[in-house]
């Protein structure tokens, strides 16, 4: 069983032998965030969440850009409204941001072309960020006065820290993929000819491997910064139990004895 998408929705929902992909999908706007396509991403991610067996998501762009951010255009039709027309979308978008982040599969997001303002936060919301050499970050926000928004500020310390996440948005310069990389805002740029099939080979690595260690493996990690030593030592100490119990976990420490390749199922 598996979803195919419907071309013309806002985002397209792709669920096919446990990997799903999730294409924001508004090319002529270069993907510009509004009320339609932030509803139909909470869709998406509900939907991912609901179904049985995916074991990997993925989140990309249609056409040359991942996402402009904000359809600044939009909010220009009645300016007097601005403040609850961004309200109104970010109630539902950042909603849907905690609903990915909190999916209990390994995410990753394939960022097709150039980013900024809110497509931020949506790119590195993704446990692996990959990166076309197109796929150029600029914030946005002190171009037309107003502040960060879709956790970008959030996702970004978590990588560059404060400083330079600062400097980043009070500057507003484009910052291009290899500059993206060499901090640590990206974890992998390909020529964009490259890009779909580097992605390809990672999801088919990642659908291969313990699911639910994976998701161990995401608690842990986003845990540790925020606790006591002796808080992580315990929740390390509850988690791997729990896959002890798994029969992922059974099978990995079989396979290694008899030197041969785990077969994992996901749970």
């Amino acid at each position: 069983m598996s979803i195919q998408p419907a071309m013309s929705e806002p985002v397209l929902l792709d669920i096919h032998d446990g990997v799903a992909r999730v294409s924001l999908n508004r090319p002529a706007r270069n993907n510009a965030l509004d009320l339609e396509i932030a509803k139909a991403f909470a869709s998406a991610v509900e939907a991912i969440a609901d179904y049985p067996n995916v074991r990997v998501a993925l989140l990309t762009g249609v056409g040359r850009c991942f996402c402009v951010g904000g359809d600044v255009v939009r909010f220009s039709l009645d300016p007097g409204n601005l403040a609850p027309q961004l309200d109104e979308l970010l109630a539902i978008l950042n909603a849907a941001l905690l609903a990915w982040t909190g999916l209990p599969v390994p995410t990753v997001s394939a960022l097709n072309g150039p980013l900024g303002g809110g497509g931020i936060g949506l790119a590195l919301s993704s446990d692996i960020v990959l990166a076309a050499e197109s796929a150029k970050l600029r914030g946005g926000y002190a171009g037309i006065g107003l502040t960060p928004d879709a956790g970008a500020t959030w996702f970004l310390n978590r990588r560059i820290g404060p400083v330079r996440t600062k400097q980043l948005f009070l500057l507003n310069r484009p910052t291009v993929a290899s500059e993206c990389l060499e901090m640590g805002i990206f974890d992998a740029v390909y020529p964009d000819a490259v890009l779909a099939k580097e992605v390809d080979q990672l999801l088919a690595e990642l659908v291969r491997g313990p699911t639910r260690a994976f998701a161990g493996i995401r608690q842990v990690s986003d845990a540790a910064p925020h606790q006591s030593l002796a808080e992580q030592l315990a929740l390390e100490r509850e988690l791997i139990v729990d896959a002890g119990r798994s029969r992922d976990g059974q099978e990995g420490v079989i396979a290694f004895a008899e030197q041969r390749t785990p077969q994992f199922i996901g749970h």
